[in-house]
């Protein structure tokens, strides 16, 4: 690989990751604070934490209308900066909320609090909106900033470098879930369950 191709992809792989890291660290323990330590019933933590899932279907809207801005303009950076400033910001948001959520059903004896669930839930929908806002944005900048036999280098280590930390987060994990959406945008790894061998044959006794 080329100086140039190399920087790129390096530049742009470690934002990317710097994203996963704050996701699936922040995602995590929201979901196990939720879960485990509030008590609240999985499927209401569920809802909340994979809201964000929801908003999908805008990631297409949101590459259109980058799409549309004319290139002699930054047509993808405002995306993808307004994309890590809510992302951050809104986090913050969803970890008061879910202390603040904490300290009410103590409070009440377990009783749940509607309004501070259904704000919750609100935020993560915000969130999947930030991540679709930019997702798209981001994959079409490596696009425009790569010829045809740069682009599978550049994106084969942008995307190599978030799948390395999650897959290795995946194994250490003993959270059971570390949940919601990836704000990379980025393919999640599948965990493969290992299985025996069936075919090894048994030594003698």
């Amino acid at each position: 690989m080329q100086s140039h191709p190399l920087r790129l992809a390096l530049q742009l792989g470690l934002f990317q990751l710097s994203l996963g890291i704050l996701g699936v660290l922040i995602l995590g323990l929201l979901n196990r604070l939720l879960i485990q330590d509030i008590q609240l019933p999985a499927v209401l933590a569920a809802l909340a934490v994979g809201g964000q899932q929801l908003m999908g279907f805008t990631r297409a809207w949101f590459g259109h209308r980058s799409d549309r801005i004319p290139p002699s303009r930054l047509r993808r950076t405002p995306f993808i900066v307004i994309r890590s400033l809510a992302i951050a910001l809104l986090f913050g948001v969803a970890c008061q909320l879910v202390l603040r959520l904490a300290t009410n059903m103590e409070a009440s004896g377990g009783e749940l609090n509607a309004l501070l669930i259904g704000l919750l839930i609100l935020v993560f929908v915000a969130i999947g909106t930030a991540i679709a806002a930019g997702g798209t944005a981001f994959s079409a900048l490596i696009a425009d900033r790569t010829t045809e036999a740069e682009r599978p280098r550049v994106l084969s280590v942008v995307w190599g470098m978030v799948r390395s930390f999650k897959s290795n987060w995946g194994k250490a994990n003993r959270w059971g879930t570390s949940g919601g959406a990836d704000p990379t945008g980025a393919i999640k790894p599948v965990m493969r369950r290992s299985t025996p061998n069936t075919d090894a044959t048994p030594s003698p006794s």
